[in-house]
């Protein structure tokens, strides 16, 4: 018995699968990465160098709003600089990056108490 077309070699082409793997490695190298890097703080670096960039003007804030969040301060908080915030606002930035800057006046918020209304 004997073919009746011979027998034609087959390329195969791996660029799919080598794709897949480098992505593969790629997205397993950020997921073991990324917890180790706190976000908050490299925002916070990258606001206070932005900060510096544009110069030290200090825009107008209104009296009842939170200046991280621009929205009604739920629990308001007045930080050591005389700005308002939200409780979770405040909090969770001072705990995330020991050296949070106001977002208004770029100086360091050591301290926070409760605004009374």
């Amino acid at each position: 018995m004997t073919p009746s077309r011979p027998q034609v070699l087959r390329e195969l082409s791996y660029d799919y699968m080598n794709r897949e793997i480098i992505w593969f490695g790629f997205s397993e190298f950020l997921f073991s990465v990324l917890p180790l890097l706190n976000l908050q703080s490299l925002k916070n670096s990258y606001n206070k160098i932005l900060h510096s960039l544009v110069g030290d003007r200090e825009t107008a804030v209104a009296p009842n709003v939170c200046v991280y969040c621009n929205g009604v301060p739920v629990l308001p908080q007045v930080s050591t600089c005389r700005h308002l915030f939200c409780y979770y606002c405040i909090a969770a930035n001072v705990l995330a990056d020991s050296n949070f800057p106001c977002p208004v006046c770029n100086e360091r918020v050591n301290d926070f108490t409760h605004y009374n209304v």
